[in-house]
């Protein structure tokens, strides 16, 4: 599962490179790798499904221009089927906040492939069934999961985060725009707030530039461009200025609040410079390409010195806390800047060099495969947990004094865990132990829940996607918790009394298993 998505992300993306580069293989290599490897993805690898929504939504821009430049055939009925997978798996990635932007990205693409790739000669009327197809098979699919997953749907629309987030209208993006560079230095910087931290290596504003140039300097007024070029600016604007509210509800870039949105532009921005060096036919003099490198890479690096000086809800953290990190980021930009500035149709093959090398020693280090997931799954500890899931499978666990991801731990053994991530509110669990309703904004949310035991029952919202649940003896028991996941040191809270409130309750702690580093407990009462 893990391999195959790097795989076929990278397959799709070289792919679309070849459609937006017109066939040139060595840009297309580095815009998949750019996108398969850029940190941002790398740490979000598995989360929220944003690699499934730039998969699906480059095999529709892909299946989009087969279906207008070819004549009608039977391959067309197999492209639409897959098209129309692509669009209800991208529905069900059900994550708006990244689903939005990332559908805005695409939607370029899209509009030159059935606009200018339109061949008029082999098309005729048969040719829209495939069409028709894509829209049957993809309003069916949604409606049959509407229908049987209506329940989930609606805890998640009705959850206050992230399904009634306040709606954003932008402005208040602009530290988050161009922090890339703190990527090329997380390798040296690993902290707790890295991962959202982390960027996709754009190298903005090259883009931009070498747009203005293809189109502006070299008269090139190529749809595809000019409509990257677009998009760009708008959304930058959206992030960075804001616009009314209306429009941001019609445009549903209202789902899209001003940091998760500019962490997955990049990727709009990387087929708007890769597609104006594709095009780009000339080269700016030596020393003019030096100065414009220079300057226009500092733009990136002020903004990632102030993205580590501003506090958006807390995540700020010195990246650059050295004079030597500044100018060592900042020389490391301007020469792959000047290397894509000086590059043209092609002769680019050092710029893609640079590019690559840059992307792929900020990230490969990120997600190395080096045992496989059976150095967990096939653990002793995971087979314990697996036996007594067999024993009772209705048994309702517990992981105490652990912070996530380790509370994820018995759920990956099949276990029903109350402190599992949940993904979407468990109301009925949670009225339990809140029947007046009282803590409602508290629990009902997507958020990692780190448990504790007390003598009395408490709820803190600690951030937007993190709560702790204190429980108390009655609430351990009217849960009716019958497994507990924990650190060896439990057993010195045992030894030490500290659990004798709920020992007075009737409740006995029963070892069943002690590990390297976790044990567990069977609650008794």
């Amino acid at each position: 599962f893990w391999c195959s998505r790097l795989i076929v992300l990278f397959l799709s993306w070289f792919e679309l490179g070849m459609l937006i580069t017109d066939g040139q293989k060595k840009l297309s290599v580095m815009l998949s790798v750019c996108v398969s490897f850029a940190p941002f993805l790398q740490w979000w690898f598995a989360i929220n499904g944003l690699v499934e929504m730039l998969i699906y939504g480059a095999c529709f821009v892909l299946g989009s221009n087969y279906l207008v430049s070819h004549a009608f055939n039977p391959r067309k009925i197999a492209v639409a089927v897959g098209m129309a997978v692509c669009a209800v798996g991208y529905v069900l990635t059900f994550y708006p906040t990244w689903m939005v932007p990332v559908a805005w990205g695409f939607v370029p693409l899209f509009l030159w492939v059935v606009i200018w790739k339109f061949n008029r000669n082999v098309l005729r009327r048969v040719d829209v069934v495939p069409w028709l197809l894509i829209f049957v098979i993809t309003a069916a699919g949604l409606t049959v999961l509407a229908v049987t997953s209506w329940d989930v749907i609606k805890a998640e629309l009705n959850s206050v985060y992230p399904g009634n987030a306040p709606s954003s209208s932008g402005g208040t993006g602009l530290w988050w725009m161009m922090k890339y560079p703190i990527s090329l230095v997380s390798r040296f910087s690993m902290n707790e707030l890295i991962v959202e931290n982390s960027s996709i290596i754009c190298f903005a504003p090259a883009g931009v530039i070498l747009a203005l140039w293809v189109i502006i300097k070299e008269k090139n007024k190529d749809p595809l461009l000019i409509l990257l070029l677009g998009m760009n600016l708008f959304l930058a604007w959206y992030y960075c200025v804001g616009i009314p509210k209306w429009l941001a509800k019609m445009l549903l870039l209202s789902f899209v609040n001003s940091n998760r949105g500019p962490q997955v532009l990049g990727f709009l921005r990387l087929t708007l410079f890769v597609r104006a060096v594709a095009l780009k036919e000339k080269a700016p003099k030596r020393w003019l390409a030096a100065l414009a490198a220079v300057i226009s890479s500092a733009v990136p690096m002020r903004l990632a010195l102030g993205f580590t000086k501003y506090e958006p809800g807390g995540l700020r953290y010195e990246y650059f806390d050295t004079a030597e990190k500044i100018v060592v980021v900042w020389a490391i930009l301007a020469v792959v800047f000047y290397l894509l500035y000086r590059a043209r149709k092609s002769k680019y093959t050092m710029a893609v060099l640079g590019v690559c090398t840059v992307v792929l020693a900020s990230s490969i280090w990120i997600n190395p495969v080096a045992k496989g997931v059976p150095e967990i799954t096939k653990s002793e500890t995971m087979q314990q947990i697996r036996d007594l899931v067999k024993e009772d499978p209705k048994a309702i666990w517990l992981v105490v004094d652990m912070a996530y991801p380790a509370t994820n731990i018995p759920a990956m053994a099949g276990a029903d865990c109350l402190n599992t991530t949940q993904t979407y509110p468990q109301k009925t669990r949670w009225e339990m132990l809140d029947q007046e309703g009282e803590c409602e904004d508290i629990y009902n949310r997507y958020c990692h829940i780190r448990a504790s035991l007390g003598s009395k029952t408490m709820l803190e919202l600690v951030s937007t996607d993190y709560v702790e649940v204190t429980l108390s003896p009655e609430d351990l028991k009217k849960l009716n918790i019958r497994y507990i996941v924990s650190t060896n040191d439990f057993d010195e809270r045992i030894a030490a009394g500290t659990t004798n409130i709920f020992t007075d309750s009737g409740i006995e702690f029963q070892k069943y298993y002690e590990g390297t580093q976790l044990s567990i407990y069977g609650c008794v009462y």
